[in-house]
């Protein structure tokens, strides 16, 4: 066991050490794995001996400070231990991990920081100071495994843009994301599908007048699978969060989404709105989809809605009026319901990992 798992309370241990070992076990670690196999995670762990450290470039900046492998705080491990997202992978990472990178930004910095590494056994802790302001750009490289937690603190912003694209390995994934006082995030996530790629993501809107501003878009083919589990908590008054999620599947591939927005008892005047929308190219794609609310105040405003559809005979049939082959017009009006979720400083290269084509 690792210094940091033994410095946890020992009811803590216990539900971590059962999480690890007998993980569906959990009814709540079952329903989050209900459509993808708990077992194929866990063992990306497994294989991952040494915990490999963060990969940043733009850190030369001035308003950056960058500490690598150090032991967590008390803070720190509070949010290391966040169970509000139960995946049995966190728990193993945690298990294990026995440090962190912290990464603080202190000022409006002009160029981006881009992440190209990081490690679940390795979190990487990201906090933006008061008034900051800072894109942060997350690309994959080598690492099949990660664990990011972004603090944004009072007055801050962030454009925050994730682009996963390699089709050829299994991956998971897990953020976790806190905001206080009239924070904004602007959150851009792109992904295709592979072996099975999982994400596992909890927002908290923690203070008063804090923003977050979600837009996603997946793709899978073939027999890919791509599981997407966002969470997103309202736990502070006048807070405000739009998600909106656009997901294709073809072949025989399998998509998972579930959306969970939670509003708390104080959270009086909390505006939440959550739209995922789904294509079965194919007759053998599968779209799982799973929106949720939980909601204990009265005086709050909330609207969700999913839908799975087919490209409509109309509009295949006018592309096909003009000339274009039937193919043609489904593979255009697929890459348009994508390219309708892509913005951020992303959003060239998941137009062209997500749809085929570049920039015009």
């Amino acid at each position: 066991m690792s210094r940091l798992a033994g410095r946890l309370s020992s009811q803590s241990r216990d539900r971590l050490e059962a999480l690890s070992t007998a993980p569906q076990a959990d009814p709540k670690v079952r329903e989050s794995w209900k459509y993808n196999p708990v077992n194929r995670s866990l063992a990306l762990l497994s294989d991952v001996d040494v915990a490999g450290p963060s990969a940043i470039s733009g850190l030369d900046q001035r308003g950056v400070s960058f500490i690598e492998n150090v032991q967590p705080d008390e803070a720190e491990i509070a949010t290391l231990l966040s169970q509000s997202v139960n995946s049995p992978p966190s728990a193993r990472a945690l298990l294990l991990a026995e440090s962190v990178d912290r990464l603080i930004v202190n000022d409006r910095l002009a160029l981006p920081l881009r992440i190209t590494r990081t490690d679940a056994r390795h979190p990487l802790l990201i906090t933006v100071s008061p008034q900051s302001e800072v894109v942060i750009e997350e690309l994959a490289e080598t690492s099949a495994t990660g664990w990011i937690c972004l603090h944004v603190r009072d007055g801050a912003m962030v454009s925050y843009n994730r682009l996963r694209s390699e089709r050829a390995s299994s991956e998971w994934q897990r953020l976790v994301m806190k905001l206080e006082r009239d924070a904004r995030l602007h959150l851009n996530h792109y992904a295709t599908g592979s072996t099975l790629r999982r994400l596992d993501a909890l927002i908290e809107l923690a203070g008063a007048g804090a923003e977050l501003d979600l837009q996603s878009a997946w793709t899978a083919a073939a027999r890919e699978k791509i599981d997407q589990q966002w969470h997103v908590e309202h736990t502070a008054p006048q807070t405000t969060s739009r998600q909106v999620h656009h997901g294709i599947a073809d072949g025989n591939a399998t998509t998972t989404f579930r959306g969970r927005i939670f509003i708390g008892t104080d959270c009086r005047q909390a505006n939440a709105d959550l739209i995922n929308r789904n294509l079965a190219l194919s007759a053998g794609a599968t779209c799982n989809t799973k929106p949720e609310l939980e909601i204990h105040n009265d005086d709050v405003r909330c609207s969700h809605g999913a839908t799975v559809g087919q490209l409509s005979d109309d509009s295949v049939f006018y592309f096909r009026s003009r000339g274009v082959s039937p193919n043609t017009a489904r593979r255009l009006l697929a890459a348009g319901f994508i390219r309708s979720t892509l913005r951020g400083s992303l959003s060239a290269g998941a137009r062209l990992a997500l749809t085929g084509t570049a920039d015009e």
